[in-house]
Order: C-alpha cells, then sequence, then structure tokens
C-alpha cells in the first residue's frame, strides 16, 4: 500500500471523497454482499465523528466481495491519510486533488508520472 498524508483541510477531504467516487453520507453503511458466500457485512464502511474518521472503499473493507484496488481514508483534526494499493491510480490523484485545492492554478495542468513522486516527504513507498 503506499500511504499519502496531507495537512488536514476539510476541503480537501470532501474533494478526495469526489475524485474517488466515494459518498461520504454512505459511511454508517456496509458495503453490500457480491459473492452470496461471504460472513456478511455487518460493520458500517466508516465512521466520522466530525473530529476524526475513516472511510474504506469496498475492497479494503472486503477483499473476498471486492477484490481489487483496497484504498482507505483516515482524518483528524491535523492530518488526512490517504492508502491505496500500489497499482491503482489513487494515490496519484490524491496528490493532484491536493494541488488543486492548496495552489489552483489557470491553464492546462499535465500530471507528473508515479516516478517522479518518490521523491516526496509527502509519498512513503513500500521498499
Amino acid at each position: 500500500m503506499i500511504k499519502i498524508i496531507f495537512p488536514f483541510s476539510e476541503e480537501l477531504l470532501d474533494h478526495l471523497f469526489s475524485e474517488f467516487g466515494w459518498e461520504r453520507q454512505d459511511i454508517d453503511l456496509p458495503h453490500p454482499e457480491t459473492t452470496g458466500n461471504c460472513n456478511g457485512h455487518p460493520e458500517p464502511r466508516g465512521f466520522d465523528t466530525g473530529e476524526t474518521g475513516e472511510y474504506q472503499n469496498a475492497a479494503y473493507y472486503c477483499p473476498h466481495c471486492y477484490g481489487s484496488n483496497p484504498a482507505r481514508i483516515t482524518w483528524n483534526s491535523e492530518e488526512i491519510v490517504v492508502e491505496a494499493d500500489e497499482g491503482s491510480s489513487k494515490a496519484f490523484r490524491a496528490v493532484v486533488a491536493h494541488r488543486r485545492v492548496v495552489k489552483p492554478s489557470v491553464g492546462v495542468y499535465v500530471p507528473l508520472p508515479v516516478e517522479a513522486l518518490k521523491g516526496l516527504k509527502l509519498v512513503n513507498f513500500p521498499d
């Protein structure tokens, strides 16, 4: 998993949920079963206390029913942490969303390849 830590911003958190296609209002619901032979999904997708929170996508929540691209986002009043599978574009998309929120730019933005992110202190790549 790739882990990226951002300073907390409610605007960034909203952008990340939107970018990943996640529904924050569904955070208290479990992801539905898809295989028919799972042990059930009794736990919610995450939690949001107002001060802290967590959201797990379906693949992180239940690898049995949803096999690829696990990811989750956690937050508190100081930071937002995005964790995503190495093969997923979510880590890169999170950095792009952060740039849009922190420093909106005019004109065309050409993103860097993921390899260019390895030198950033913001990104922790597995060994």
